[in-house]
Order: C-alpha cells, then structure tokens, then sequence
C-alpha cells in the first residue's frame, strides 16, 4: 500500500530553536543512575556451593556457545583460582 509522504503545514522556523547539544544534555540529566543489585553476603557452605554453581554455570555456557573467547577462558579461570579449590 503506497501512501502520500506527509507534508509540513507549518514551514516557519519554531520561535525558539533547540540544538542537539540541549537535546543530548538534557537527556544524560533525565537518565536515571543504574540500579546495581545488592551486594551478596554468604553465610554458610549450602549458600556458597550454590553461588559457586551458578557461577559455573554461567562461565561453561558462555564457552558453550563461543569458546575461542580467550576473555570467558581467563575469567573462567580467575574464578576457579579464587575459590582455592586446587584439588577440583
């Protein structure tokens, strides 16, 4: 279905003009602060052995999915470092 391009009915120039610098500042000062979620305490082995699988998880699915990523192999690997678990 081919339509007729919208004309302007009004040509005149606005009274006041705006740039697009106006445009962009008053959008950064719009934008709200992002929302980070809460920092995460664990208190006992059950909490810590699911955190550590959900971590797992999430790295070996990254792999999955790309896994000539050198940056999800290093992560990966910082991870495992930091848990200490040497003998896994």
């Amino acid at each position: 279905v081919m339509r007729a391009p919208v004309r302007a009915k009004n040509k005149a120039p606005a009274p006041m003009q705006i740039t697009a610098e106006q445009i962009l500042r008053e959008a950064a000062e719009r934008q709200e602060d992002e929302i980070k979620p809460p920092r995460q305490t664990i208190t006992d082995p059950d909490e810590l052995e699911a955190f550590r699988l959900r971590k797992r998880k999430g790295y070996e699915d990254a792999l999955r999915i790309n896994r000539s990523t050198m940056t999800h192999w290093i992560n990966y690997a910082k991870f495992e470092e930091a848990q200490g678990e040497f003998d896994r």
